[in-house]
């Protein structure tokens, strides 16, 4: 009896709804401590501390490996890169082995930012850029409103990205490499298409 007590007692979830929210808003400042050494690890660190903390209680010598672990080299998606906190974070929280959770991180954040490239800065913002861009050229003030509305939805959508990630644990794994090359290239496709059709309509040769 004691024994499974204390197992149910450690599988119990320390993290709240309002953790994980907090998680996903403090990853926007993922590249505020950007370096070309170790690119956003400071970011990326400093985002997840409060969790941690949580998680590890007053067990510091756990708490200085995982920050020590999460301090080496990392170049994802920002605007993705909320669903790998939310990820690791359940993992962390489940006291996976170390060297498991920092492979993981390392295998991942590569193709996320291939997909978070594919999906935002290759079409999505060149869609909505040409679209507002379209409007502002013609003194609409549609056209500054529709964009900043639009990057204040990608900034939001870091919330439910992160509980996504929490809440899929280790099956967002399989989500992630089963689809991420057809979403990778459906996204570029759909960029270069958009990116064509504004070339043919605002330059002209003579």
């Amino acid at each position: 009896m004691k024994m499974e007590s204390k197992e149910n007692k450690n599988n119990e979830s320390k993290l709240t709804k309002h953790d994980i929210a907090m998680l996903g808003i403090r990853s926007s400042l993922l590249q505020a401590s950007f370096s070309y050494e170790r690119m956003q690890a400071g970011g990326w660190t400093w985002a997840q501390i409060p969790v941690w903390r949580k998680i590890f209680g007053n067990d510091k010598k756990a708490l200085s490996q995982t920050m020590a672990d999460n301090l080496e080299f990392i170049n994802t998606s920002p605007p993705l890169v909320s669903i790998l906190m939310g990820l690791l974070t359940s993992l962390e929280e489940k006291h996976v082995n170390r060297e498991t959770i920092r492979g993981l991180k390392n295998g991942l954040f590569g193709p996320m930012a291939g997909i978070g490239d594919a999906i935002y800065w290759f079409t999505l913002m060149p869609i909505v850029g040409g679209i507002a861009a379209s409007f502002a050229t013609k003194g609409n003030i549609l056209g500054p409103i529709i964009f900043f509305l639009v990057y204040l939805g990608i900034f939001l959508c870091r919330i439910p990205f992160a509980h996504l990630g929490y809440g899929l644990g280790t099956k967002a794994i399989d989500v992630i490499q089963d689809n991420s090359e057809i979403i990778a290239r459906v996204a570029t496709i759909m960029g270069l298409t958009v990116i064509g059709a504004l070339i043919s309509s605002y330059v002209s040769l003579s």
